[in-house]
């Protein structure tokens, strides 16, 4: 699969370790494909993003996680992308505080370290 480029139906051939369905991963994956008319039914389904990329180094599937988690194996080629051909449409990251309420210093720094990290990325 490194040098394919696959038709999201054609994950349906492989076993996929995916995230629970409680969580926003798993949904904007669910509408993903939803969306373009597959059917895929997961191989495993975990709560963990760290388990589904340990099983995904062992060799037991195809985990569909956001890249950041993963930036190290794919730097040492421990993992690769599996290109799909399918428009695969960004996410956004929210934050919301209340206007009344002054934030903690550690929230502060928590916004300023994801606004640093998407100067980074846009660039």
């Amino acid at each position: 699969l490194k040098n394919q480029q696959l038709e999201l139906k054609e994950l349906a051939q492989y076993p996929l370790l995916m995230l629970e369905k409680n969580t926003t991963t798993r949904e904007f994956f669910d509408t993903l494909i939803k969306k373009n008319g597959v059917q895929i039914t997961p191989e495993i389904e975990l709560d963990s993003v760290d388990l589904l990329i340990e099983l995904a180094k062992i060799g037991l599937g195809i985990a569909f996680v956001i890249r950041d988690y993963v930036e190290k194996e794919l730097a040492n080629e421990e993992f690769f992308v599996v290109r799909i051909k399918e428009e695969i449409p960004p996410r956004g990251l929210g934050i919301l505080t209340q206007n009344n309420i002054p934030l903690p210093l550690a929230a502060k720094k928590f916004i300023e370290l994801l606004e640093t990290k998407k100067n980074t990325n846009s660039q």
